[in-house]
């Protein structure tokens, strides 16, 4: 293991002084000794302040810098701050969320005690406005695991997301196909390094771990909150999480009626009529991933 440990990659596109700064203020006040750590800022083509909102950092910090990403795209980023990277273990966060003081400290811990490939923790909200009655904290809570464990089945979130740079570099770095692009929408380029590694991996030789002591707070923007976002985006994790073979998507199709009506019945006893659309959008995501999948298996036989 190298003597520089960890290298914290934040990846930022037009996040303003005050998000960014948030996160990057939580970072100047990790208990971890500077020696073990260096941080990143990857600007992913920003054009506002970025670049000036981080050099007040660089001049404060030796163990910070700045890099720019003219392609665009949150996988194209983080391709770079792996490339950039000199620590042994990447840990990537989002731009918008807040590390506690205790964060590094505890990712270190886990990583001497436990070596592990890749891990990371929960995600909790944190909000700067009033969220609207009917917003639950639970639609933006990640927690996978009740304890902390090695675990063949839970998943890693992107924004709190440690992995060794030499696995990223094996497994072929995050998809450029995948995830956020400037201002639109995209998931699922961590959960495809994540589940390259375990189908790549023998069971007997993966070692991902869930730390619930690493955790961070994830801010919820106002446009977050509004319910044409939390639909869109419970859909796309449909779509993401599909784990159907092209053979059941008629199935899934004929189904739909059904638990359309049954969410509907639920929501109506319960009178939680977000649950309702949430879990409809989340089922259309699923036929709309097991189309594609359909559809990309086919054209590998032409």
């Amino acid at each position: 293991m190298s003597q520089l440990l960890l290298s914290v990659i934040i990846c930022t596109y037009n996040r303003g002084k005050d998000i960014l700064s948030r996160c990057l203020d939580s970072l100047t006040m990790q208990q971890l000794p500077e020696s073990y750590f260096e941080v990143i800022v990857v600007d992913n083509n920003s054009t506002d302040a970025t670049k000036e909102i981080v050099s007040a950092y660089l001049n404060k910090f030796g163990n910070w810098r700045y890099v720019f990403e003219g392609s665009q795209g949150l996988s194209y980023a983080r391709n770079r701050g792996c490339k950039e990277a000199r620590g042994s273990y990447l840990v990537y966060i989002d731009d918008d969320t807040i590390v506690p003081p205790e964060y590094l400290t505890k990712v270190r811990d886990v990583i001497v005690t436990y070596e592990p490939d890749i891990f990371g923790g929960p995600i909790y909200p944190y909000y700067v406005t009033r969220k609207p009655k009917w917003f639950k904290d639970s639609y933006q809570i990640r927690k996978y695991e009740e304890y902390s464990c090695f675990s063949k089945t839970c998943r890693v979130t992107g924004c709190n997301f440690i992995i060794r740079k030499e696995l990223l570099e094996n497994l072929g770095m995050f998809d450029v196909d995948l995830g956020m692009k400037g201002d639109r929408i995209g998931l699922g380029e961590e959960a495809k390094v994540l589940d390259d590694y375990r189908r790549k991996t023998p069971p007997s030789e993966q070692r991902v771990y869930y730390s619930l002591e690493c955790k961070v707070l994830h801010l919820v923007p106002d446009y977050k909150m509004k319910l044409s976002y939390v639909l869109l985006r419970q859909y796309h994790v449909g779509k993401m999480s599909m784990k159907l073979s092209p053979r059941n998507v008629l199935r899934e199709v004929i189904e739909l009626p059904l638990r359309i009506v049954l969410y509907t019945i639920k929501g109506v006893r319960s009178k939680d009529y977000v649950e309702t659309l949430r879990n409809i959008s989340f089922q259309l995501g699923i036929i709309s991933g097991a189309f594609n999948l359909n559809k990309n298996k086919r054209r590998q036989f032409h």
